[in-house]
Parts: C-alpha cells; sequence; structure tokens
C-alpha cells in the first residue's frame, strides 16, 4: 500500500533529521499526529543514542512508560508552555550560556 510505504519512509526521514540535529546538540521539537507505539520505537531507535522525549496532548494511547510528559488539552497555552518547559529543564543538560 502506498500510503504506509509512504508513511514508513516519512517516520524514517524525521528519525534521521532528528539524529543529525541532536548528534550536532541541537534541541529538535517537532510534532507528529496519529503515531501509534511501533511508529514511536522507530522514531526513537533511529534517534538513538540520543535522547527522545514524547510529550502527548490529550488522551494517550500509550502505555504510561512511553509519555513523558501528557498534557490536557483544557489547559491554557501557559501552563502547558511552563510544564513543557520544567520537563526540558529537568531532563536535559542546557549548557548554561542558553536559556530556554
Amino acid at each position: 500500500n502506498d500510503r504506509t510505504l509512504n508513511r514508513i519512509q516519512y517516520l524514517e526521514r524525521l528519525g534521521e533529521l532528528a539524529h543529525v540535529f541532536t548528534d550536532s546538540g541541537v534541541i529538535l521539537i517537532t510534532s507528529i499526529c496519529d503515531v501509534d507505539e511501533h511508529e514511536l520505537g522507530i522514531l526513537k531507535s533511529l534517534n538513538s543514542p540520543h535522547q527522545s522525549i514524547v510529550i502527548n496532548v490529550g488522551e494517550s494511547i500509550f502505555p504510561a512508560k512511553e509519555i513523558d510528559l501528557n498534557l490536557n488539552e483544557s489547559d491554557s497555552i501557559e501552563i502547558s508552555l511552563d510544564n513543557v518547559l520544567n520537563l526540558l529543564n529537568k531532563t536535559i543538560l542546557l549548557d548554561p550560556e542558553y536559556t530556554i
């Protein structure tokens, strides 16, 4: 099926791009819709050995161990942003020269 093949190719390109960015020390933030647990595993594998942080918005279909942060759709942008920034500050060792 062409649609499935296109989806796999898209995920592979995204995973490889994430690896290039994180390998150079850049934090890559991206959005992807309708990803399942297997596809998430592909992305994490392609970005390996670098860290992947998964933030879910709304009801999660993933096991709790796969999600680093779950945001409520009803929360304000300010609350969601604070939650994301807190997670990044806790999980990523940032160069003191830079701030989020």
